[in-house]
């Protein structure tokens, strides 16, 4: 920087290539925070769902009683081939509504499925017990061949505000709609100021170590980061309302970027 000032150029022909840079990033920024974040935490989300109510034979080991989906189903099988996909000596408990069902087979397996078909367990040559708990209405059936289609787990509404999209959060007034909403909006503000810190921040004196103001532009950006999630937390519990919410969090790094623009000055007007 101690060249380039002395070659002519001034911090303030620097601070206008560094404005247009960093809003350029910001633009960038603002758009993976406001639709790439929650499209990411969706598809994260869903495919934890679908992971904790995938009936999976690599689950299963042999000689172990397993519980699967939640417990709706017990298995046992005492012998696994987890490459073919197939087991030897099976059974399967299930509950079927105020009965109990009870299948047992000499051999088991999960036939391949495709997106949006329904999972099946094929069973061959065994029994199945359909057992009442009243003990009025029993039955059993020998089987060659029998197939038992397993449910899909119950859809997971669970309300998560990070995968919300952004205009749902712009019209909720719930604290942690709010604070995520506010959060997704400053990101690029947060990066233009960052950016604009770097300016002030890159002076030298002659002979002075480039990375002088290293570790405190590392402070800088990791005490705005504790701070903004400190602002998020007193959001969303309630504690600040939506104004001034996080947004008085950026005064600080807005403050230090005057106060080092300003310094050179003030140090001028003292001598």
């Amino acid at each position: 920087m101690a060249a380039i000032n002395t070659a002519g150029v001034g911090e303030t022909r620097i601070l206008r290539f560094v404005i247009v840079l960093s809003v350029l990033i910001a633009v960038i920024v603002g758009a993976i925070s406001l639709f790439a974040r929650p499209w990411a935490y969706h598809q994260s989300y869903q495919l934890e769902a679908e992971a904790r109510a995938e009936f999976d034979i690599r689950k299963i080991e042999p000689g172990q009683f397993i519980e699967l989906q939640g417990s709706k189903y017990v298995l046992f099988a005492r012998q696994v081939d987890k490459k073919q996909g197939r087991l030897q000596d099976v059974f399967l408990q299930s509950e079927q509504g105020k009965k109990t069902q009870v299948i047992y087979a000499q051999e088991a397996f999960l036939p391949p499925v495709r997106t949006g078909e329904r999972r099946s367990f094929e069973f061959m040559n065994g029994y199945n017990y359909l057992l009442d708990r009243f003990g009025n209405q029993e039955s059993t059936l020998k089987f060659k061949h029998m197939t038992v289609y397993i449910p899909a787990d119950k859809q997971d509404t669970k309300y998560r505000w990070k995968a919300e999209p952004t205009i749902n959060l712009y019209r909720s007034n719930a604290p942690r709609d709010v604070a995520e909403f506010q959060w997704r909006l400053s990101t690029p503000l947060a990066t233009v100021l960052l950016s604009l810190l770097a300016v002030p921040l890159s002076r030298s004196a002659p002979r002075q170590s480039r990375y002088h103001s290293f570790i405190f532009a590392i402070l800088v950006y990791v005490g705005l980061f504790n701070l903004t999630g400190v602002a998020r937390t007193w959001v969303e519990d309630g504690k600040v309302p939506s104004f001034p919410g996080i947004w008085w969090i950026y005064l600080v790094p807005l403050l230090l970027f005057i106060g080092l623009m300003m310094a050179p000055t003030w140090v001028r007007r003292k001598r």
